[in-house]
């Protein structure tokens, strides 16, 4: 009879292990890769610096660029804008242009969003709002 009922709680402890196993599995299959990929934190500092940049237009000009390219133009009226020194990216790490849109502002900072897609085949975006 004890054995029956060891046997039983072993098999019902399987079941509730294999069970919770599925879930965790899939969770760390999706976001362990990110926290490996420097890729990412390339990205996020490229991001870094076009909003500085971006904010260093504004500064000076008093409205946003159209489109990143404004930040390395030259200005015939004033100074270029795009800082000595600096080497501004304009792609990710994995080949992607980064995107940006002035239209699209945070609702608390008042920011444009510049983000990347990411690593292809992943739909998780890389923005200066997170």
């Amino acid at each position: 009879m004890l054995r029956k009922l060891i046997l039983g709680f072993g098999v019902v402890l399987l079941l509730t292990a294999s069970a919770l196993a599925a879930p965790v599995g899939c969770w760390l299959y999706f976001n362990i890769p990110d926290y490996f990929d420097d890729n990412i934190d390339i990205a996020r500092a490229d991001i870094k610096q076009l909003e500085h940049l971006v904010l260093e237009y504004q500064e000076r000009k008093h409205f946003y660029p159209l489109s990143l390219w404004e930040l390395i133009e030259r200005d015939p009226i004033d100074m270029p804008v795009r800082p000595i020194g600096v080497d501004v990216k304009f792609t990710d790490p994995w080949g992607q242009g980064y995107c940006y849109d002035p239209n699209q502002l945070h609702p608390k900072t008042g920011m444009p969003l510049i983000y990347s897609e990411g690593r292809p085949g992943r739909k998780k975006r890389i923005t200066n709002w997170d």
